[in-house]
């Protein structure tokens, strides 16, 4: 495993981490506990560091088998989670002082510990962003030693803009794969000059980029991914991944690995974390810890793949 900088935290962290959103239980399907710890203490075997996860995955579940894992390791792994949403009320989105003020200790008690490393706000909308006290409000929780570092998940890049233009924020998550490459490349320059830290999420694309679906796959009922595209939209996305199958060859075993490589090719990333349910997964991921991560000349043909979609 090789290690990055996770921006303006200063800290070390493996460049390959763990997604916590699948063990969740909820949004993709059925999960079984002892597997998913399974797989937590396999990751910190194969020297992942990095640990990400959110209050609403699972309602709280991720984060409790973070807790029951990671608690007693303090500085030798970051642990992430998120807040913003409040799922009492029906995975309304919530940015109010009295409801981060709840997230917050609610998050401190699953995940077992006095001091959250790395809080996120989650997906806040560009007018927040623009016109609320949010940042005051977690560089409150700074002050008050409940979390160490604050940063943001956003979904486009003008949410990043207003991010980075802050200059406060330790890190930014946002998605980045061989199919959703433009938020990354557009704020590229912003990212360099001012160090902070990217955390980058679904670079498989849901599952997509794994390369084993067909068109009709069928997704259990309480898996996000059975209504999150029309049967045209899936079957277009199985059609761009077919193109990316030239990756997989050599030292390169899966289509999952690549997609994984891909995103680490970029050294403003700081850390990419993939969804994971199982130990098999984490280990298949690992492996793209491990440069060159793509030929030269393969990049030249993921851009060209990419420019044409």
């Amino acid at each position: 495993m090789r290690y990055r900088r996770l921006g303006k935290t200063g800290v070390g962290v493996s460049e390959v981490g763990f997604g916590g959103w699948s063990i969740g239980g909820r949004d993709y399907g059925p999960t079984y506990d002892r597997e998913s710890v399974a797989a937590i203490r396999r990751a910190l075997e194969l020297g992942v560091t990095f640990f990400d996860t959110a209050d609403m995955y699972g309602d709280g579940r991720s984060e409790r088998l973070f807790g029951e894992v990671l608690s007693g390791l303090g500085t030798k792994v970051v642990v992430a989670t998120k807040g913003g949403y409040d799922v009492a009320r029906g995975m309304v989105k919530d940015f109010s002082r009295k409801h981060l003020e709840s997230a917050v200790a609610a998050s401190l008690k699953r995940l077992k510990v006095e001091i959250i490393d790395l809080y996120q706000l989650h997906n806040p909308s560009v007018d927040l962003l623009k016109g609320s006290d949010l940042f005051e409000i977690v560089e409150g929780f700074q002050r008050r030693g409940l979390i160490r570092h604050y940063g943001l998940s956003v979904g486009d890049a003008e949410s990043a803009r207003l991010v980075i233009a802050r200059g406060t924020a330790a890190t930014l998550q946002l998605v980045h794969n061989l199919l959703r490459p433009h938020v990354l490349a557009e704020i590229g320059p912003m990212v360099e000059d001012s160090g902070i830290g990217v955390i980058v999420r679904t670079p498989i694309e849901y599952g997509i980029l794994s390369g084993k679906y067909k068109i009709g796959a069928h997704f259990h009922a309480t898996d996000h991914r059975a209504t999150r595209w029309t049967p045209e939209q899936f079957a277009a996305l199985l059609q761009r991944v077919e193109g990316f199958r030239f990756l997989v060859r050599g030292k390169i075993a899966s289509l999952s690995e690549a997609a994984v490589r891909y995103v680490l090719t970029s050294p403003l990333v700081s850390t990419v974390i993939p969804g994971i349910k199982t130990p098999a997964q984490i280990e298949e991921f690992v492996r793209a810890s491990d440069p060159p991560y793509l030929a030269s000349e393969d990049l030249q043909q993921i851009a060209v793949l990419q420019r044409a979609a």
